[in-house]
């Protein structure tokens, strides 16, 4: 399943690019703790776990940087349970705002019950949230 979400930023793409990087907004969305396992956070070919609550259990999702060309771009392969999912992330400067665009690819090792449109709204939910967080934070 592919598809690609977009918001505009009206914030510097610095500002977009520091707060990216900041997991404070991830926390908010319900990142229990981060734990890097190879490399530096960001950083092409680091790897980390990240710890989630889920019904009541905490899930381990395995995060990978497959390549970060950041300010411009960062590409992250994240996986859990048979579920494969890589996001290229790009950062586009315009007129002092900063479209952000997400290409988002999933794979699944068994077919799920579950419309697209969940997913593309959980995406695009996800980015509204970044949104707000960034222009909140200037």
């Amino acid at each position: 399943m592919k598809y690609q979400c977009k918001v505009e930023i009206n914030a510097s793409r610095d500002k977009v690019i520091t707060l990216y990087q900041d997991i404070t907004w991830q926390k908010e969305l319900g990142l229990l703790k981060k734990e890097m396992i190879k490399g530096k956070s960001f950083e092409t070919g680091s790897v980390a776990h990240l710890y989630f609550p889920v019904n009541g259990k905490e899930i381990i999702m395995k995060e990978t940087v497959e390549d970060n060309n950041l300010p411009e771009s960062i590409t992250i392969i994240y996986e859990v349970d048979g579920h494969w999912n890589r996001c290229v992330s790009k950062f586009i400067e315009k007129n002092g705002k900063v479209i952000y665009l997400m290409d988002v690819e999933f794979r699944f090792s068994e077919e799920l019950d579950i419309p697209k449109i969940k997913f593309v709204n959980q995406t695009q939910q996800e980015m509204e949230y970044f949104k707000e967080f960034v222009e909140n934070n200037l």
